[in-house]
Order: structure tokens, then C-alpha cells, then sequence
């Protein structure tokens, strides 16, 4: 019975912060009331119990290290674009403070909430697994409650901006902080939740980062964390060799998983040298099929060749066509382009200060799900 209660309790919690975010309301005071309540049911259903001090310093002094570290990284992007003032900066110049330090109030709430409702007595495994997906749900609408965003479909960009940015990099951070919190208590997840989230009440700039690569780094940090986290642990505890050598590969191919991941982050940010695109159009179908991707290298004004394949903008869409005819155009360079597909000549002059790159490689097949949403979306 005593089960049933918590997942009741928990979607009562479910509603009412729903209902704060897809009404718009994102009124703070709502949410401290239901948290407060929550938290005083909670407690009474599960009492309290000490957490866990065993490696506690190891678990806030590598969370300290990475946070801080990722957050440093963060800004030193910034040296290579530029800065921006965020909302704190409003806060804290035409706001009440209470706007602010309602923030601080239900982050508190929610670390020991989480430290509570993981901590305590388990029942049945159905339930069980219930209750820490309801748990999982209102931890990420508390999430959405202080980003103040929600999911908009009306363009591929703000579906785009919400899950990367917000809904991915929540997914991994919870997880990650429910681990931990049932490793060690509230104390090291308040002090990851102060640098990673709390971070833009205390700068008032923010570097204008590539979209991608912030969400690569928020969503990475977590997992990275915690495989630090746990390799310790285990080291610490002197396996049997048979363990040590699994342990190896295990990192061996995390490595690998975070070199790939990385790598195609940086290529579809196109921030670098080289970039990946994904090819929408059956333009140059039997070179470049739709759905596929290509990496074009940036131009800097290299020479370019009849022949070649190069990346273009033609009113703010990148085109992916092949040089036919190449010519002078007043003291520049200018090309007739043409899809291998298309029976003519494209009806536009690609001039030099067009030309986004040279296409160097294709990937087949990866980019249908990006196809698939720019076009239903």
C-alpha cells in the first residue's frame, strides 16, 4: 500500500509541474509549495538515513574537478567567438532577488528529494521500477521548469535547440545524479548542480557557443564522471585479474566511443577545418544519394577546379553541386554548378565569396533521420 501512495504521490508532483510548464505559468512559488509538500510526505513515508561517507571526497573532489573544468572549457570558446550577457545579468540588475533565489531554493529541494525518494525502502520490483520512472519524469520537468523552455515543433531548429540542449542533457545528468546520490548522498549532486547549472547567476556573460558542441559537453560530462567515479571505486577494491583485464577494455572502448563521438560533433558543428552536412535532395543522385552525408573541407580561398564537388549557400541553404564551368568574374574566380542528376545547368553564378567548402568524403546512409525531420517538421 505504502507503495502505491508513492507513485500516486508521484503523479499528483507529475501534474502539477506539468501544468506549470505547458500553461506557460513557470511561477517559482508554485513550485517550492509542491516540492515542500513532496518533500514533508516523503519524508514521512521513507524517514531519512545518513548518507554514505565512504569515498565521499573521492566522488565531490572529481564532480568539483570536472565540473569546474568543463564549465572553464566552456568559456575559453568563448576567446575564439564572442560573449554574450545572459539573464542573470537582468536578474540581478532589474529583478527581485527572490526571482533568483527561488532558483537556489528548488534546486536545494530537489537534491534532497532525490537523496530521499532513491534512499528509501524498496518494494516490489514492478513498483519499484515505477516509482524511479516517475521519479526520473519530475526531475526532468523540474529541469524544464527552471530552463523555462518547452518542446516547440514550429521549426526543426527550436525541436532541434530543445533536445540537445535541454531535454539530452537532462536525460544524462539525472541519471548520473541518481547514482551518485544513492552512492553518497545529496551533498556532491548540489555541488555539481551549483557549477553546471547555477553557473549563469554568477557570470554575467556567456560565450556564443556552437549549439552542438555545448550540448556534446553537457551530455558528455555526466558519463565521463562517472566512469572517473567508478574506475576508482573499483581499483580501490583489488579485483581478480580476470576483472582488471575486463576493466581494461571497458576503457579502451569508452576511449574510442568518446574519440568518435567527438569527432562528428566537431564535424557537424562546423566550427573546424572540415564539416559534415547532410545531403537532403536527389540533385546528385549516383555520386551523392539522398540521405547520405558528405565532409567538405572549409574554403580559404584554395583553387578550385572543373569537376569538383563544393559546398555553396544559395539564400541561406548550403548546396552541394559540382563545379561545371569556371571563369573569371571581375578580379575573382566565379562557377556554373551543376547535380550530376539535373539535365541543366544551374540558373545561378556561384561566386568565390559563396563557396562554403570541398566536398573530400561521403558517408553513406547516416543522415536519414535528420532528412526525415527537416522534412516533417
Amino acid at each position: 500500500m505504502k507503495n502505491i501512495s508513492k507513485i500516486l504521490l508521484n503523479i499528483i508532483l507529475i501534474i502539477t509541474l506539468s501544468i506549470n510548464i505547458f500553461n506557460k505559468l513557470y511561477d517559482n512559488k508554485i513550485v517550492i509549495i509542491a516540492l515542500l509538500i513532496y518533500l514533508g510526505i516523503s519524508y514521512a513515508m521513507n524517514g531519512y538515513r545518513r548518507p554514505n561517507k565512504r569515498d565521499l571526497l573521492t566522488t565531490t573532489l572529481v564532480i568539483f574537478l570536472g565540473t569546474f573544468l568543463t564549465i572553464s572549457s566552456f568559456y575559453f570558446m568563448g576567446t575564439f567567438s564572442e560573449f554574450s550577457r545572459n539573464y542573470s545579468f537582468i536578474f540581478y540588475k532589474y529583478l527581485k532577488p527572490s526571482i533568483w533565489i527561488s532558483v537556489f531554493i528548488i534546486v536545494i529541494l530537489t537534491e534532497i528529494i532525490r537523496y530521499i525518494t532513491c534512499t528509501g525502502p524498496k518494494g516490489s520490483k514492478l513498483t519499484t521500477r515505477i516509482t524511479y520512472i516517475s521519479l526520473f519524469i519530475i526531475f526532468l520537468l523540474l529541469d524544464l521548469c527552471l530552463s523555462k523552455k518547452v518542446l516547440n515543433v514550429s521549426s526543426f531548429n527550436n525541436m532541434y535547440e530543445f533536445f540537445a540542449l535541454t531535454l539530452c542533457a537532462s536525460l544524462t545528468k539525472n541519471i548520473f545524479l541518481m547514482w551518485v546520490t544513492r552512492k553518497n548522498g545529496y551533498m556532491p549532486c548540489l555541488l555539481y548542480r551549483l557549477i553546471i547549472d547555477l553557473y549563469v547567476y554568477f557570470l554575467p556573460i556567456t560565450p556564443k557557443a556552437n549549439m552542438l558542441i555545448q550540448a556534446c559537453m553537457f551530455m558528455l560530462l555526466p558519463f565521463i564522471l562517472y566512469k572517473v567515479i567508478d574506475g576508482l571505486k573499483v581499483e580501490r577494491e583489488m579485483p581478480k585479474a580476470s576483472d582488471i583485464r575486463k576493466r581494461s577494455w571497458d576503457r579502451i572502448e569508452t576511449v574510442i566511443l568518446l574519440i568518435i563521438f567527438i569527432i562528428l560533433a566537431g564535424l557537424v558543428s562546423r566550427e573546424f577545418k572540415y564539416s559534415m552536412i547532410a545531403v537532403g535532395s536527389g540533385s546528385m543522385t549516383g555520386t551523392v544519394n539522398k540521405g547520405d552525408a558528405i565532409i567538405y573541407e572549409r574554403y580559404n580561398g584554395q583553387i578550385l577546379h572543373e569537376g569538383d564537388i563544393i559546398v555553396f549557400k544559395i539564400d541561406n541553404t548550403l548546396i552541394v553541386h559540382r563545379i561545371y564551368k569556371k571563369f573569371f568574374l571581375g578580379d575573382e574566380y566565379a562557377y556554373m554548378t551543376k547535380g550530376d542528376a539535373n539535365q541543366s545547368v544551374d540558373n545561378w553564378i556561384v561566386e568565390s565569396n559563396m563557396v562554403v567548402g570541398q566536398v573530400k568524403k561521403r558517408v553513406k546512409y547516416i543522415a536519414w533521420p535528420s532528412v526525415w525531420i527537416n522534412e516533417n517538421y
